[in-house]
């Protein structure tokens, strides 16, 4: 990853500070737990079992599971956090025919804070102009002199598709769908208890 990426995919921070992050968790590296059972069980509840299945050959195709480049980008430690969180994802866009660029659009995602019931039939708030800004959270890139904006267009780049694959665009679906869910459920960010 460190070789692929040479530096933050979003913030170009050199990877020396980098942090190297899972797309698929890895707290769900071991197929044989019950929570990953549970976890793939509860996929196939919302998903048809083809694309499931797509997103699980593609994690657990061979015995590297979620220790391949495929399922890994360089973030700087700040951009790890935030993605942890579910405070951003990362929409795959396309590859080109090489097999040399990936491009993935960033999404700003803002955290839901439900008080109460839900209403199911509302429909959940997901802005595409969301910018946390105001609350103190910013990602910038010193080359391009650019705030992160949701929206933005990044490009991850190798310059072996052999030796040193992109992520896999199948497992940037399943993070960039599940990201999503995450945010409007609150699960990210765990409520403070008062005192």
């Amino acid at each position: 990853c460190l070789e692929r990426d040479e530096s933050c995919i979003l913030t170009a921070a050199p990877a020396d500070i980098c942090d190297v992050a899972h797309l698929y968790p890895f707290s769900l590296r071991d197929e044989e737990t019950t929570s990953t059972g549970l976890f793939w069980s509860t996929l196939r509840s919302f998903w048809s079992e083809e694309r499931v299945n797509e997103w699980h050959k593609a994690v657990f195709s061979d015995v590297r599971g979620t220790e391949k480049l495929e399922n890994l980008v360089l973030l700087n430690p700040l951009a790890h956090r935030l993605h942890s969180k579910a405070l951003f994802a990362l929409e795959p866009c396309g590859v080109n025919e090489e097999k040399t660029e990936l491009r993935v659009k960033f999404w700003w995602l803002k955290p839901s804070r439900s008080e109460g019931p839900t209403i199911l039939c509302e429909i959940p708030e997901l802005p595409a102009d969301y910018n946390p800004e105001s609350g103190g959270i910013c990602l910038y890139n010193p080359l391009s002199h650019q705030t992160i904006k949701s929206g933005d267009c990044i490009v991850v780049r190798t310059p072996d598709p052999v030796l040193l694959p992109l992520p896999d665009t199948r497992i940037l679906e399943m993070q960039w769908l599940l990201q999503r869910l995450a945010a409007l459920s609150g699960a990210a960010e765990p409520e403070e208890l008062d005192d």
